[in-house]
C-alpha cells in the first residue's frame, strides 16, 4: 500500500496528539530513568539539529547534519527494540 507523505504526516500528528492527552490525563509517564546516557545523548542531538535547521530556516539537513539525523534515529531504534524484547524499561 502506497500511503502519501501527507497521510503519514497526519498519522503521525494524531499518534503524537494522543500521546499527548494520555500524559495529560495521567494514563502515561515520561520518565528518563531508566534510558541510557546513549539514549538520553541521541535524543538531545535530534533536539539540536533540529533547532538549528529551524534557525537556519532550512527545508533539508546539510550533510553533516542527516550523519546525526542518521545516528540518532539508529541509536534509538536499537534502544526501543531492546526495551521490546524485554530490555530496560524506559519509564
Amino acid at each position: 500500500m502506497d500511503i502519501s507523505n501527507e497521510a503519514r504526516l497526519e498519522r503521525l500528528a494524531a499518534a503524537g496528539n494522543e500521546a499527548l492527552d494520555r500524559y495529560e490525563n495521567g494514563e502515561v509517564g515520561f520518565q528518563w530513568r531508566g534510558w541510557t546516557t546513549e539514549g538520553r545523548q541521541a535524543w538531545v542531538r535530534l533536539e539540536i539539529t533540529n533547532a538549528v535547521m529551524y534557525a537556519e530556516k532550512r527545508k533539508a539537513p546539510t550533510e553533516e547534519q542527516q550523519r546525526v539525523i542518521t545516528t540518532a534515529i539508529r541509536t534509538l531504534r536499537e534502544l526501543l527494540k531492546s526495551h521490546r524484547g524485554g530490555g530496560p524499561s524506559l519509564d
